[in-house]
């Protein structure tokens, strides 16, 4: 495991972690909408996910324990740029959020929720990880989803220090990395993508295509951002 990247403290999902960690899959909480409820085009950033009167409905937002990101997006309505979020103004991402309220349906807490609002249509937009807008368009539920003001969601494995199988969880992490076919596999899948480069001559040339293009419009979107 010679790709070891030392991470600052973080806390994730409620969780605070240090030390060292292996990158694995790689995705972002993107802006979805509806298109049967939008057939002409419905918002497309976060500014427009704001604008209720040009783009009526309800809409949902995440609340599974990274308040960042809806903050994120509120400031970015509120007209902050990317690159100057952070420090984060909370009070003006509040404010910000408090104008949407009436129209905020439901705080969706986990993914399967998150989809289930789109194919019962009680949201025209959304909030959502890619990997799951990318498996309701494959169900053919017509939602449409952009990269714009996206907040990068990487997932990590670690090994935990005192733990009592050492040997067996980085047994499990040489299985998990070392196999091009998986991550192939996995990434046609869920839509998210993962570390194993060798994985991409192993995916139909239409589909590595078109992650390559959303990887693009990811990697402009982060470095707009942050």
């Amino acid at each position: 495991m010679r790709r070891i990247a030392k991470c600052r403290p973080r806390r994730r999902r409620g969780f605070l972690y240090r030390g060292s960690a292996v990158a694995w899959d790689q995705g972002g909480l993107v802006l979805a909408f509806d298109e049967r409820a939008f057939p002409e085009g419905g918002p497309s950033n976060w500014v427009e996910f704001w604008d209720v009167e040009r783009f009526p409905g309800p809409r949902a937002l995440p609340n599974y324990g990274s308040p960042w990101e809806v903050l994120t997006a509120a400031l970015i309505a509120d007209g902050v740029p990317q690159d100057k979020l952070f420090p984060l103004d909370l009070d003006r991402a509040f404010k910000k959020l408090d104008e949407l309220k009436p129209n905020i349906a439901v705080w969706w807490t986990g993914g399967d929720q998150s989809q289930q609002l789109f194919r019962s249509e009680e949201v025209v937009a959304s909030a959502i990880w890619n990997g799951r807008a990318s498996r309701l368009q494959a169900e053919g539920v017509p939602v449409r989803f952009t990269w714009d003001g996206a907040s990068y969601e990487p997932m990590t494995y670690r090994l935990v220090k005192g733990g009592p199988n050492p040997l067996a969880a980085k047994a499990l992490l040489d299985f998990l990395y070392t196999r091009p076919e998986a991550h192939a596999a996995f990434i046609k899948k869920m839509s998210y993508a993962l570390p194993n480069k060798n994985a991409i001559a192993l995916l139909d040339p239409t589909f590595a295509s078109f992650a390559r293009h959303r990887a693009r419009e990811f990697v402009k979107s982060s470095q707009d951002g942050r």
